[in-house]
């Protein structure tokens, strides 16, 4: 069973009592003890474990580049499709509800390594090494993750088969 890390800005109970008591996987609050930690502190302890960081905060890793450890429990990113400042972890336990309608295998999928941004009607995958890579680049012009919508009707296939592909380099660099 997968056990899911919250992160501070997503550090709901209600949202992990409702994951929990699916009994599909685990979702873990934010620990006491690094509460008011900074990022570059928290990233590297968090996905140093087995745990994917859930999170809401859309720019933790590009604002942190440089505590990314190399191999890491991957990073799922929950946002909305248009940025409002009025997000909240209900609006993104309902993103996270309509993803798993979508995803049956979403429990049960190794998220390590990879960053992955879902919204209302899509997600965004990489190589969360690769995607550190891209963000240190100045300039850039090619391919950054692949998108699939959910309306797809091959949205199962291709994610599996996107998630399941070793070494697959999602971004040109």
């Amino acid at each position: 069973m997968t056990t899911f890390q919250l992160d501070e800005s997503i550090n709901d109970g209600d949202l992990a009592s409702q994951c929990n008591d699916e009994g599909q996987c685990t979702v873990r609050r934010y620990p006491e003890r690094l509460k008011g930690t900074k990022d570059p502190v928290m990233l590297p302890m968090i996905l140093g474990t087995d745990m994917p960081l859930l999170t809401t905060d859309f720019s933790i890793v590009e604002r942190n580049i440089k505590s990314i450890p190399t191999n890491s429990s991957g990073v799922i990113v929950v946002r909305p499709q248009t940025p409002t400042p009025d997000f909240t972890s209900d609006d993104a336990a309902q993103i996270i509800r309509s993803f798993k309608e979508r995803f049956p295998d979403w429990a049960r999928t190794n998220w390590a390594g990879l960053y992955v941004e879902i919204n209302e009607g899509e997600i965004f995958v990489a190589r969360l090494e690769s995607f550190v890579e891209w963000l240190r680049k100045e300039s850039y012009d090619g391919k950054v993750c692949e998108t699939l919508l959910f309306s797809d009707p091959q949205f199962i296939d291709k994610l599996r088969e996107l998630i399941a592909t070793p070494g697959l380099r999602l971004i040109d660099l």
